[in-house]
């Protein structure tokens, strides 16, 4: 992006007081993937209903990338390499009332570039978002713009259905097809989401009863048996047509993750520990390796999945009496003695994958505080510069540097005006840093000025790119009685 440009976006978020600044999606894509690692792949859902919080156990053994415990929040606990998924709850509501609009607001913008799931399982009756079609379609327009004005960068995610059968396909496609016709275009989607579990679909019997609006095709409900809840064929067939689906519907170069799935059915049933940890093993590696070179994700080597979610780290075993509870839970929340067989599974699986790195990059340079984020008029006496720094990385860095440049960078002519050291910089694009110089004014010359923003690692680990830790920008001082009104730029884009 020309530099000039970059700077005039950057000065627009900050003067609306972002912290972020300077990225149009496109470019925060290419600084912060939505994957730094394989590590990043593999989640849990976590329970915060029964008074614990994530920390309570020792999910940093799992090796596990990102967690999602269904609640939108302005100050999600965090650890060093466990990002945090951001659910909404409709709440069977297709709007948002005013405190919940301000709610929102207040935590996109405390969490830049986060995921948000937009809803959970607005297909479900009762317990969940319990939405039609056509009124899930305004919801996530609702949503899908508030998060998006408030946080260009975010990535938003259509909410997962409860399992992709053809009656939830079908819902799917009322849905796309009610957005269409509503707001004029095809339905924005970030990240394909879904849950992958295998429940009877049939009118007040046990499961996943039949989507909200559908049901005059409760005839299309697959009738699946308890004994099916755990077929490892049942879920590679979801995730094979689900992406056949999506390619149809013109949706193949989104990413696809999956929320939630797993083995709900207890030990009761005939689901043992050791059965759910070789459902667990098996669905893992096949999300892991299936490709198909017609359908699959072309950024992700052609992969079918992108991400996925077990289900779950804490829940609580059934219970004969009361008819609650889930089986599935990685830890043994009965007597707190540590990992089950299938949270053994889970470690098993995810500890090859980790790949600790950072990725620093400037994501910008601008000048804060004039009319455009560029120009200066001539009487300023000083001059205040932003260099932006993001780091896209699995881990954490270390310590590092962020310099200001001039005219060029080093070898290259140009001269080091400051620097500023930051003791580290948060993974996942989380937190990114801004960093302010100050120039006096009567040091530059009317006109433009290059400057370039760098970043230096004093950090030993791995660093994956070299080529993003330096960033280009301008700054214009007008000429005495010059202003920006009186310009022409014809090679600024608008």
């Amino acid at each position: 992006m020309d530099g000039l440009l970059l700077g005039l976006v950057m000065w627009a978020w900050l003067s609306a007081g972002s912290l972020l600044g300077p990225i149009v999606p496109q470019a925060w894509a290419a600084l912060c993937p939505l994957l730094p690692s394989d590590q990043d792949r593999v989640a849990f859902n976590f329970s915060p209903l029964h008074g614990e919080v994530v920390t309570d156990f020792p999910v940093q053994e799992l090796h596990a990338g990102w967690y999602n415990d269904y609640q939108v929040l302005g100050a999600p606990l965090r650890l060093d390499n466990l990002a945090h998924v951001q659910t909404l709850f409709a709440g069977g509501s297709p709007t948002l009332n005013p405190t919940q609009d301000a709610a929102l607001r207040a935590a996109v913008q405390a969490n830049p570039g986060s995921l948000w799931l937009a809803g959970n399982e607005p297909d479900r009756k009762g317990i969940q978002d319990n939405l039609r079609p056509a009124d899930y379609a305004q919801y996530y327009h609702t949503v899908y713009t508030l998060i998006k004005e408030v946080d260009p960068t975010a990535r938003v995610a259509i909410a997962g259905v409860v399992q992709p059968t053809p009656i939830r396909l079908r819902y799917l496609d009322q849905v796309l097809a009610a957005y269409q016709a509503r707001y004029g275009r095809a339905m924005p989607i970030d990240v394909w989401n879904i849950h992958a579990f295998i429940l009877r679909e049939e009118l007040n019997s046990w499961g996943a009863d039949i989507p909200p609006g559908l049901e005059e095709y409760a005839h299309e409900g697959r009738l699946y048996q308890v004994s099916d809840n755990g077929r490892l064929d049942i879920f590679q067939e979801y995730v094979i047509n689900f992406r056949a689906w999506m390619a149809a519907r013109g949706y193949r170069d989104t990413p696809l993750i999956i929320s939630e799935f797993g083995v709900l059915m207890p030990i009761e049933y005939g689901f043992s520990d050791a059965t759910v940890a070789q459902f667990l093993t098996d669905s893992f590696t096949f999300l892991a390796t299936a490709t198909d070179a017609n359908t699959g994700y072309p950024a992700d080597g052609n992969r079918l999945v992108q991400a996925w979610s077990w289900f779950s780290l804490n829940e609580r075993p059934y219970d004969l009496s009361t008819g609650v509870g889930f089986n599935g839970h990685l830890y043994d929340v009965v007597g707190f003695r540590g990992w089950r067989a299938t949270g053994q599974s889970f470690i098993n699986f995810a500890a090859p994958l980790v790949d600790a790195h950072a990725d620093l990059a400037v994501a910008a340079v601008a000048v804060v505080g004039s009319a455009t984020g560029v120009f200066v008029p001539h009487a300023a006496t000083a001059v205040t510069v932003t260099v932006m720094v993001v780091n896209g990385g699995s881990r954490p860095s270390g310590a590092v540097t962020v310099e200001l440049w001039r005219d060029g960078l080093p070898g290259e002519g140009g001269t080091l005006v400051a620097t500023q050291p930051l003791s580290s910089v948060p993974s996942h694009c989380r937190t990114p840093s801004a960093v302010t110089f100050s120039l006096a004014a009567a040091d530059l010359p009317v006109g433009l000025t290059p400057l370039w923003g760098r970043v230096v690692s004093a950090d030993a680990g791995p660093e994956r790119r070299a080529e993003n830790n330096r960033a280009a920008g301008s700054v214009v001082r007008l000429a005495p009685g010059q202003s920006v009104q009186t310009l022409r730029l014809p090679f600024v884009q608008r």
